[in-house]
């Protein structure tokens, strides 16, 4: 057999210990019993069914008291099979962590000694051992397509998650106030799952569904996609997205905009590796170029910066389906803008505004050959929309921007 129940096992003391016996990081419970089956395995040892033997497991009974072992961690059980994985299962660690991303970052401690224990009994690799020993596992449990995305699966609207609620397989699931259930995930091949329980559309309502079919095979329902839009560009987007716009500086993961930024800013981090945690998973993206760019430099030099921003998106992220920019807003309260920026050589903001819009859209026809390209009109009104700083939407403002860019996610389809 290619792994063993940990309580119902006999082994010759002395190969055990040769074995050097138990990972002594592994602690109080869990991941035992397939360190010893894949060592035994790949150091030379075989681990045989014997059908005809008795054994009494005595348990422990029932507990009237806390689980907590002093000195352990309350991730004790993942703790204990991420230092199997890395001691013994090589390149196949990832599987593991496509199944429970969140533990990625857990501290497993120091496995110098296993892999040195490897080193010395000369034991062959985990590939050997599920080619020639579970060689049939891969076929009856394909690998876990890569995770799309994971995390808590929240309703921004309602301030709502998706919970499992303890249903069991077959029952439907619903919603909870939201408290970090973070385990979910999607992958590529469109399927929500926790652990081993996956979720299917059922009519009007998701149910719970075991991962695997009748006959044990893994039977994954490919129904969802993350189909999600990306915003990036200048101050505008702080009001427009808060609580979840990031200053352009301080540049974060799993987020859905970034605001802050004016093009020579966005072209410098574009090019930066870590950016592109920013990208990940993306299908669309909308550009808002505002008073920030303009204020500065004229519009046709706006234009040109912005042409080389796309260039350099289409090279590193061909995989991004469609790109809006939004027009400049037109109305502005030049006198207060003037003050808090400055004329900038005496030309009318008003005026660079009218040049900018009218440019993207000759931008547009030389990139809608290359790739869908669109542009997001913003037609503010300046006694509704903005305000008393002159620059910045109000809170009427804010839900207008917010719809016309809700207006343009919904002829895309995205939720």
């Amino acid at each position: 057999s290619p792994t063993h129940a940990g309580g119902l096992l006999a082994i010759d003391r002395q190969w055990f210990f040769e074995l050097g016996a138990y990972d002594p990081g592994i602690r109080v419970w869990g991941a035992e019993q397939y360190e010893l089956s894949f060592k035994v395995w790949q150091c030379g040892g075989v681990v045989e069914w014997v059908p005809c033997s008795h054994v009494a497991h005595a348990y422990r009974g029932p507990r009237n008291h806390g689980s907590y072992v002093p000195g352990s961690s309350p991730y004790q059980t993942s703790i204990n099979h991420l230092r199997l994985a890395h001691a013994w299962m090589d390149e196949y660690v990832e599987y593991y962590y496509r199944r429970e991303p969140a533990i990625r970052k857990l501290d497993y401690g120091d496995i110098s000694d296993r892999k040195k224990l490897r080193e010395k009994l000369q034991c062959k690799s985990f590939k050997w051992f599920m080619e020639n020993i579970a060689y049939d596992v891969m076929e009856k449990f394909p690998p876990p397509s890569k995770n799309v995305v994971w995390g808590e699966c929240k309703n921004i609207q309602y301030s709502v998650c998706l919970n499992d609620n303890g249903a069991s397989f077959g029952q439907p699931i619903g919603v909870a106030p939201c408290y970090g259930q973070g385990a979910w995930r999607l992958n590529e091949g469109g399927e929500i799952a926790i652990g081993e329980s996956c979720y299917i559309s059922d009519h009007d309502i998701v149910k719970k569904k075991f991962c695997l079919d009748h006959n044990g095979g893994w039977n994954p329902v490919g129904e969802w996609q993350w189909d999600n839009m990306l915003l990036i560009g200048d101050s505008l987007l702080h009001h427009v997205r808060k609580p979840i716009t990031t200053p352009c500086e301080s540049v974060e993961t799993h987020i859905e905009s970034i605001g802050g930024c004016t093009i020579d800013r966005l072209i410098t981090l574009i090019k930066q590796e870590y950016f592109k945690t920013l990208f990940l998973n993306q299908k669309h993206l909308i550009i808002v170029i505002g008073t920030n760019n303009l204020a500065r430099e004229k519009s046709q030099s706006t234009i040109i910066k912005l042409e080389k921003l796309l260039h350099l998106i289409y090279r590193k992220y061909s995989y991004l389906n469609t790109i809006a920019i939004c027009t400049v807003p037109k109305r502005t309260k030049t006198s207060i803008f003037y003050r808090t920026y400055g004329d900038n050589g005496g030309k009318s903001i008003r005026k660079r505004i009218r040049k900018y819009n009218k440019q993207l859209k000759h931008l547009r026809k030389k990139q809608i050959k290359i790739r869908r390209f669109s542009i997001i009109k913003l037609n503010i009104d300046l006694s509704l929309h903005v305000s008393n700083d002159g620059l910045h939407p109000n809170a009427m403002g804010i839900e207008y921007i917010s719809n016309v860019l809700q207006d343009y996610a919904d002829t895309l389809k995205i939720i």
